[in-house]
């Protein structure tokens, strides 16, 4: 079990890296952190590359930043994968309500509004956006 841990240390550095991490460390970082990125993205049925919402942009956004911080060691690699989960959790919660209950839906999601019909600018419409 000490040799597993020694390994880990070796190929990811510690993981709140007090010196900086080498250029191996942090390559190493970077793949598992993908890796466990695609597999999160897969397990949470996310739509980021095709019908994207405003939560699926946001959720892109959040975790890329959050991962970024294990990959280059300026935050604990344990703590950020508990952040993640938990950002990745509470998306799964908000898309699970939205599509129960229309109203939870209509106020995270919002809804279309018409800027433009039959070549006209509809000028109340466009003030209020």
């Amino acid at each position: 079990m000490h040799s597993i841990i020694e390994l880990l240390h070796t190929i990811f550095g510690d993981d709140y890296p007090n010196q900086s991490l080498t250029l191996y460390q942090s390559a190493a970082r970077a793949a598992f952190i993908y890796l466990l990125g695609i597999v999160a993205i897969r397990l949470g049925r996310n739509r980021l590359l095709g019908n994207i919402t405003i939560m699926d942009g946001l959720l892109a956004i959040i975790l890329g930043s959050v991962l970024s911080r294990a990959i280059n060691g300026s935050a604990a690699m344990s703590t950020t994968l508990a952040a993640s989960a938990m950002i990745l959790f509470i998306h799964w919660l908000a898309t699970w309500m939205t599509a129960r209950k229309h109203s939870v839906g209509k106020w995270v999601k919002g809804h279309p509004v018409l800027l433009i019909e039959k070549g006209e600018v509809l000028k109340e419409n466009l003030t209020r956006c």
